[in-house]
């Protein structure tokens, strides 16, 4: 089976870089599949789960935010942060959400604030969902 290039990079590192035979992640426009010989595109990540699937192996992590971009069986992806399930901490992500929660409740005047909030709890549940998927297998 061809492969696709996948490359994840972040402000401190290079998250990952390796054939892959398929990426399923959420842009800002919906949930995509990429495989080799995807057409051309590129749009904006939103903070999600991001499955990387290579042969029966399957790896998902958590992103949040960037952009994409997939050209010539290539697949690059530049995200604000990407962790794996063992880089997150469950006990602050739901004291996190908690938190964001707390904040949304309130009658929000700055929109700035509001943003922050529900930025805030979409990636804390990201991670939550990350975790609780790897423990499960």
């Amino acid at each position: 089976m061809d492969q696709l290039n996948l490359k994840i990079i972040t402000p401190d590192r290079i998250f990952f870089d390796g054939q892959v035979d398929k990426a399923v992640f959420k842009s800002t426009e919906g949930e995509l599949a990429i495989l080799y010989d995807h057409i051309p595109i590129t749009a904006l990540i939103d903070s999600s789960s991001f499955t990387i699937i290579q042969g029966d192996e399957e790896k998902v992590i958590a992103v949040h935010g960037g952009y994409f971009e997939s050209r010539d069986d290539r697949l690059t992806v530049l995200t604000d942060s990407a962790e794996w399930p063992y880089e997150l901490d469950v006990d602050r992500a739901k004291a996190a959400v908690k938190r964001a929660e707390e904040r949304l409740a309130q009658d929000l005047k700055d929109d700035i604030d509001l943003i922050r909030a529900e930025v805030s709890l979409k990636r804390a549940l990201t991670r939550i969902e990350v975790a609780e998927f790897d423990k499960g297998r």
